[in-house]
Order: C-alpha cells, then sequence, then structure tokens
C-alpha cells in the first residue's frame, strides 16, 4: 500500500512539464539551502579536498551550482517515469553510435563503464534505446524497499536487466556466451579492499572496484568509458535549455582498465565539477 501511494504521487509529478518541475526543483533547492541542509558537511569536506586551492567565493559558488544540478536531477529521474523514448532520444544524444553498434553487429560481449556524474538514470535509458542492444546492469539493493522498487521500475521500462549483486556471478556464468552488454556505475566505494585497486583520484588515495575489470577479462569483452557531457541549450524559439545531454563512447585499454576508468573519470569531473554526485561520501575508506 505505501508503495502504492509512492508511485502514484511520483507518476502524477512526472506529468508535469519539465519546465514546471524545474521550478519545484528550485523550491527543493531553496529549502535545502534554509532549511534540509542534505549532506553539507560532506560536499563540503569533498569539494575543499578536491580543490584545496579554490578561494572561498569559489567554492561556494562550486556547491551552489552543484545543489542546482543535484535538485534538477532529482526531478529528471521523477519525469523518466512518463517520458517517452522520443523525447528521451532528443534529449540524450549520442556522438559516436556507430562505435558501439559496430561491435554490436558482431555479437561480441560488450561493457560499457560509466559513473554518477551528470544523469546517470537518463544515460542508462538512453542507451537501452539502442537498436539491437541487450543491456544488463549490476545493482546493490537499497535499503528503503518502496525506493528500490520505484528505481527497478525505471531503470527497466525500456529493456534492461537488473541483476542483484549477489546474483551477478551465477547470472555471469550463464550469459558468457551471449552477446550482451554489461552496463556498471564504478564510482562508489567498494565495500571490500581484497576486490579493489587503490588510485590517485582528485588528489586523494582513492578506492574503485575492480568488478568491471575482472567482468571484462571472464567474458573477454570491450569495453567502453560512458563520456558524459550536460548542454545548455539556448533557442529564441524555446524556453527550454536545462535537461540535455551528450554521450560518447571511448574505448579503455583492457591491459589496465580500471586505472584508465579512472583517468577518464577525473578528466569528465574536471572539465564540468558540479555534475558528478559529491554528496557521496565517497572517501570513506
Amino acid at each position: 500500500m505505501k508503495l502504492k501511494l509512492i508511485y502514484i504521487l511520483l507518476f502524477l509529478l512526472s506529468k508535469l512539464p519539465l519546465t514546471v518541475l524545474y521550478t519545484i526543483a528550485k523550491i527543493l533547492k531553496f529549502t535545502n539551502t534554509h532549511i534540509l541542509k542534505y549532506r553539507k558537511n560532506i560536499v563540503n569536506k569533498n569539494i575543499r579536498k578536491t580543490f584545496p586551492m579554490l578561494r572561498e567565493r569559489e567554492e561556494e559558488k562550486l556547491i551552489n551550482t552543484f545543489y542546482t544540478h543535484f535538485f534538477n536531477t532529482i526531478v529528471e529521474i521523477i519525469k523518466s517515469i512518463n517520458i517517452e523514448q522520443s523525447v528521451l532520444r532528443k534529449r540524450v544524444t549520442i556522438k559516436n553510435i556507430d562505435l558501439l553498434e559496430k561491435y554490436l553487429k558482431r555479437n561480441k560481449p560488450i561493457i560499457l563503464i560509466g559513473s554518477h556524474y551528470a544523469n546517470w538514470e537518463w544515460i542508462m535509458l538512453r542507451i537501452s534505446l539502442i537498436q539491437n542492444i541487450k543491456l544488463s546492469a549490476i545493482y546493490k539493493p537499497i535499503k528503503h524497499k518502496e525506493i528500490n522498487e520505484i528505481l527497478l521500475r525505471l531503470r527497466t521500462k525500456f529493456g534492461a536487466k537488473l541483476i542483484p549483486l549477489n546474483r551477478w556471478k551465477n547470472f555471469l556464468l550463464k550469459a558468457r556466451n551471449k552477446p550482451n552488454t554489461y552496463f556498471f556505475l564504478s564510482d562508489q566505494v567498494p565495500e571490500k579492499n581484497y576486490n579493489s585497486v587503490r588510485c590517485n583520484f582528485l588528489n586523494q588515495s582513492t578506492l574503485f572496484h575492480k568488478g568491471a575489470e575482472k567482468t571484462a577479462k571472464l567474458l573477454n569483452a570491450k569495453t567502453f568509458y560512458i563520456d558524459v557531457q550536460k548542454i545548455y541549450k539556448s533557442s529564441t524559439i524555446s524556453k527550454e535549455s536545462e535537461g540535455f545531454y551528450m554521450i560518447e563512447f571511448k574505448e579503455l585499454d583492457d591491459e589496465k582498465l580500471t586505472i584508465d576508468y579512472v583517468n577518464n573519470l577525473e578528466k569528465t569531473i574536471l572539465r564540468k565539477p558540479a555534475h558528478w554526485l559529491w554528496s557521496h561520501n565517497r572517501w570513506k575508506r
């Protein structure tokens, strides 16, 4: 019953135009700035350690821009409940889709490695729409069962399969000879040190999962980094300028996959720092 009520509320919100949802995002941000202060200490700490040379005014500007992007992303994810394929194709474009299609035609296993940058939910949904792709993604169920169920519905609405972490190994063993495409978000903190590698990332010693690298070796898969840019459009005809993204697939070095991914991710973040998820407690280990 609780799940249905939450879903109905989110469903009704998702019916609103994005322009209205962005107004709601502004209200949420204002409330957060003055009352909620969602993970403010973590955001401040992460940004300060990453950019120690920033002046106070520059730091405040970056944090402010991050929260603007964060709440815009929240309402965009809500919009995912009702978003049409044609709208998503318009808002999330793929610069070099032919590169991926080349390997899809060869029926070769593919691994795509992304991050919590820009709107990661829309990125996965858009990739799900690529012709002839069979997309599977690993996920760790969250503690809040209702939200977890809603996210599962969102992420699988265009055909992707979500495999819980505790079933991933068995899934891979059964699918290893199939031409699947596997989607990873690899910028979260690893739970166990032995399945990770320590890298220099954003001026800090940082642990990264090796799950994608191990999967690539097991499947002899072709690997790509998902580079994403948030694009701001200005038009005298349309008021829409927010909520546009561009994906570019970049081939990764199979011999040093995790390190190559980390280097690419750092470049993406430094290009537009405010679009990464700074509210995640990334350096707790």
